[in-house]
């Protein structure tokens, strides 16, 4: 049954509005500093993305003071940092390791407080600060506006197990926080370094937990049928010597098992600095995202089974979910009624919703506009997927917007483990996970010009898909591994089917032949609703670009591509990049996937990327 345009109903139907109302990534919006989000500086060679606060941190200007100069000596004396577990251990308990997800009290004291002094959380400890930028930070002042009368501030942060220990760094001079220039129109750094004056002991994750299997997420991948089949994916600091694996077993409603417990083991993988295209993600934002897992379960049969419970884990005793506790996932479901766990008919309830992003409710400067919202909607959507109430979710571009921050992916990741590991979690790339400069995505090592970029800019901070496409894993076909991010999944009555919109879909292309082929291949017996989702949408309310006129009907050319702005060439190598403004990429959506949409007689559309609500 489809239950509106979003299939939701609800608390759901509200998170939906929630997402899409404030989550619509548009990299037009201008940044306080008066250029373009997700652009590199001209000087010092920085990055800065509004979507992502990490960015404000060039660790090139952080300077690591001389112990033999007089004047560091200076700065760096009256300044502390210490630490404590939030909830205090028990008496019988002189463990001092920290469990995942734990929370910390990080206590600042200074001689001489001002309010350009900040802390920054380093994982692993001891990470060279001039070179790495830290996982998360806080503005002294900003958390405790009594530091400046008593000189003393105390920040939560909250801490994930993310294969790694930690340690907290006081920084003197906070050159994040920029005066506005009337005459320019410009934020100026009114501190040109920040000096690191204190250094904390480290905070030591529980061993076992933060080395071991965690954050599982199920998707749905090519079985090498006709059929997409159930696939988890999860992240340690473990190879292939620990054998990772998934054990998992039949349920039935109530929870019960009611079949033999298999053992499928997972193929292991990783990426490094030098798969990814540029900075930040290959200098200040890079870090080891360890071993990345995955297994395919074979051998569910779509009609009968009604729930797989698993559980991960390795050879050296890695284990998930903690004892206690249990994760069960419907399968994907085929054309007939679908059950909830109290045996009645249920409609099948997909959560549709784009540019996420990540929250935090600790002390951590986040993105302000939508981290919170990011936050509250993984929560809801977890209490819908213990209650069973939605089946399946897609988020259909600008994903975590770590745009080049390796940590990020880790926290988001923690962020949706409580729902991503319960349903099928589907995605494509939008321009935060995809987009860079042509030159760098024709030098990757396994760079294929055919599925590179077509808007150019810096918005995916140097990652250029690699990320997502290991971390997150989707239905694209087997046979057919141009285009990342253009697949199909049939869902209960609902054909589902994802287009890249960063990638090249003018007609002829790879990825228009491929959409072609599969919208003519859906059985609208089968299945009567097909929805299409792509980042960028081929209809909006925008006049970014409004000069731009239409397009030519012999060549299906924009006649936009010269008129109205375009993202600026600020990197060498963006000389070929198409119109990247609304209505240049509205119109380009029209001229050449529109037509397919109406021949095939496709449901409804959704896109994102913009940060409205419109339908």
């Amino acid at each position: 049954t489809l239950r509106g345009a979003a299939m939701m109903r609800g608390r759901v139907a509200r998170t939906l509005v929630v997402l899409i109302l404030f989550l619509g990534c548009a990299s037009a919006a201008t940044s306080p500093n008066g250029r373009l989000p997700g652009t590199l500086t001209q000087s010092g060679g920085g990055f800065r993305d509004v979507h992502q606060p990490l960015s404000a941190i060039d660790p090139v200007r952080i300077r690591i003071p001389d112990p033999t100069s007089r004047r560091d000596l200076l700065n760096t004396a009256g300044f502390t940092v210490s630490w404590r577990p939030e909830l205090p251990r028990g008496d019988a308990s002189d463990d001092e390791a920290l469990e995942c997800d734990e929370v910390v009290l990080v206590t600042v004291t200074s001689a001489t407080p001002g309010k350009k002094h900040w802390v920054g959380a380093y994982s692993p400890p001891g990470a060279v600060v001039n070179e790495t930028a830290p996982v998360k930070y806080a503005i002294l002042h900003d958390v405790d506006a009594s530091y400046l009368g008593t000189g003393m501030a105390t920040v939560r942060f909250r801490l994930q197990c993310n294969r790694h220990d930690y340690d907290f760094v006081v920084f003197a001079d906070d050159w994040e926080r920029r005066q506005y220039d009337p005459a320019t129109h410009t934020r100026v750094d009114t501190t040109h370094e920040a000096v690191a004056v204190a250094r904390s002991p480290t905070a030591r994750m529980r061993k076992e937990a933060n080395e071991g299997p965690r954050k599982p997420r199920v998707s749905l991948v090519d079985g090498g049928e006709s059929e997409l089949t159930l696939a988890v994916t999860w992240s340690s600091s473990r190879g292939d010597d620990a054998s990772p694996a998934v054990r998992w077993w039949r349920e039935d409603a109530s929870g019960v098992r009611t079949g033999d417990v298999s053992v499928t083991n997972a193929t292991t993988s990783r990426f490094v600095r030098e798969d990814m295209c540029g900075a930040p993600a290959t200098s200040s934002g890079y870090r080891d995202a360890g071993l990345v897992h995955h297994a395919v379960l074979t051998g569910i049969d779509r009609s009968t089974d009604r729930f797989i419970g698993y559980e991960l884990i390795d050879a050296l005793g890695g284990f998930y979910p903690p004892t206690g506790e249990r994760v069960s996932v419907p399968p994907p479901a085929g054309a007939a009624p679908v059950a909830s766990r109290d045996g009645e008919v249920k409609p099948f309830t997909v959560a549709m919703f784009a540019d996420m992003g990540r929250g935090t409710d600790d002390d951590a400067v986040t993105w302000h506009e939508y981290g919170s919202p990011a936050f509250n909607t993984s929560r809801f959507l977890s209490l819908d997927a213990a209650a069973g109430s939605i089946d399946a979710a897609f988020l259909f571009g600008d994903v975590s917007y770590a745009v080049g921050y390796q940590s990020v992916w880790d926290d988001f990741f923690e962020m949706i483990t409580p729902w991503a590991a319960k349903i099928p979690f589907l995605v494509c790339p939008g321009n935060h996970e995809y987009d860079y400069t042509r030159s760098a995505w024709t030098g990757r090592r396994d760079g294929d010009p055919s599925i590179a970029d077509r808007y150019g800019g810096a918005d995916s901070g140097g990652e250029c898909g690699v990320p997502t496409r290991h971390l997150l894993p989707g239905p694209e076909p087997a046979n057919n591994p141009l285009v990342s991010g253009a697949w199909i999944a049939t869902l209960g009555p609902i054909a589902l089917v994802s287009m890249n919109t960063e990638v090249d879909f003018r007609v002829g292309s790879a990825q228009w032949s491929y959409l072609r082929d599969t919208l003519a291949s859906i059985d609208r017996e089968k299945t009567p609703w097909v929805l299409f989702a792509g980042h960028r949408p081929g209809l909006v309310d925008s006049d970014w670009g409004k000069s731009c006129r239409g397009v030519d009907d012999a060549t299906y050319v924009p006649r936009a591509y010269a008129c109205g702005p375009k993202k600026p060439a600020k990197i060498d190598g963006n000389d070929d990049i198409r119109d990247a403004s609304d209505v240049g990429v509205a119109l380009e959506f029209q001229a050449h996937v529109w037509p397919l949409l109406m021949e095939h007689r496709v449901t409804a559309v959704f896109s994102g990327h913009n940060h409205v609500y419109q339908r």
